[in-house]
């Protein structure tokens, strides 16, 4: 009487083993459509990744390993994968706050927690969306890989994040000129579509900068045709003064 209870249970492990085996190969649940979902746009790294897996089957595909290797990737903290209905895999992403984009005129960093990691250019343009790109020279760049960041350039980073919000469609370039002669360094702000280029030459607020740029975009107003005739302008900004250089000055 033991007999049929028990060779019910073996056929019951045999069919559960079976069906383990047979479902990796089952093609109604092989991945056609990835979604990723928590940033505008999608690093092109994180779509290398994602790629080989349109076509594979669900159960033949490790999450957690991939979600590990989307996270070692610069500029993404936490990934999460999901499956949707057979065939169908999400992807969430979060990307690293409280960091900065920088440019050392050769390659392209991001600045987290004080340290450097340096981004694969095929990323760039993605997270430019998300980061504002400040120039740095490679000495100081070095010296960041060696020290870390002074707390006058993190400062400098956090005021360009406030104007990147603000002014972002008018600031076209932004480069940090580090210097010996002062300890917060100099910074420079193109302003494309004006025409001019602002050196910020002491430590000022970020409502300054703001300030300056809406005078300048009203003296530019004030003459819209002449922008087409015109050459860029050099202003010097002081704590309590925006001086326009005179045409040709250094």
């Amino acid at each position: 009487m033991m007999r049929k209870p028990l060779l019910d249970l073996v056929c019951f492990i045999v069919l559960l083993v079976f069906i383990l085996f047979a479902l990796p190969h089952i093609p109604i649940f092989e991945i056609s459509d990835i979604r990723v979902v928590g940033v505008d746009r999608v690093p092109a790294s994180v779509v290398e990744i994602l790629k080989p897996l349109y076509g594979e089957n669900r159960f033949g595909i490790n999450l957690g390993k991939i979600e590990k290797k989307i996270e070692a990737l610069p500029g993404i903290s936490k990934a999460k994968l999901r499956h949707k209905l057979p065939t169908i895999l999400i992807v969430e992403l979060e990307i690293k706050e409280n960091s900065s984009l920088l440019y050392d005129s050769e390659n392209y960093y991001l600045l987290y927690k004080n340290k450097l990691e340096k981004i694969n250019n095929m990323d760039v343009e993605s997270l430019s969306e998300k980061y504002c790109v400040t120039e740095i020279t490679p000495s100081f760049r070095r010296y960041i890989e060696k020290y870390g960041a002074t707390p006058e350039f993190v400062e400098i980073l956090s005021l360009i994040d406030e104007l990147r919000s603000e002014k972002g469609n008018l600031i076209t370039r932004v480069v940090y000129l580090d210097s010996s002669t002062t300890p917060y360094g100099q910074l420079k702000l193109e302003l494309g579509s004006l025409f001019s280029t602002i050196f910020v030459r002491e430590r000022v607020s970020k409502n300054r900068i703001s300030d300056s740029i809406k005078v300048i975009e009203k003296e530019v107003g004030t003459d819209p045709a002449s922008i087409i005739a015109r050459k860029t302008v050099n202003y010097d900004l002081y704590r309590d003064a925006l001086v326009r250089r005179n045409v040709g000055s250094v």
